[in-house]
């Protein structure tokens, strides 16, 4: 189709596990964020999907320049590249995706 594009979008993020007996928690910054689960395998995966859904939504809504200002507005380290087909400048080179930064708490 013309005018299609795709976007690809790294950013980095903190996840913080904590176990708090009976279920785990993730919180993620950012967006500021926190998920459940009843394992940490569970928790990790809630991590992915709420990560997955909170781009999408926002790209959708407000678009990928606009998404990348708001990243680069709140300091955050990011690699957004727009492409339809052709080789895209990187604004970013970063090594990876999400998450960064993980540490369990007890």
């Amino acid at each position: 189709m013309t005018g299609q594009h795709t976007a690809t979008i790294n950013f980095d993020v903190q996840v913080r596990l904590e176990n708090r007996g009976e279920h785990w928690a993730a919180c993620i910054e950012p967006p500021g964020a926190t998920v459940y689960g009843a394992t940490e395998a569970a928790v990790r995966a809630r991590v992915d999907q709420a990560m997955a859904f909170f781009v999408r939504s926002l790209v959708s809504e407000i678009g990928v320049e606009r998404f990348r200002r708001y990243l680069d507005a709140h300091g955050v380290k990011n690699n957004v590249v727009v492409s339809n087909g052709r080789p895209a400048k990187m604004r970013h080179t970063l090594p990876v995706s999400f998450p960064v930064e993980v540490a369990a708490v007890a």
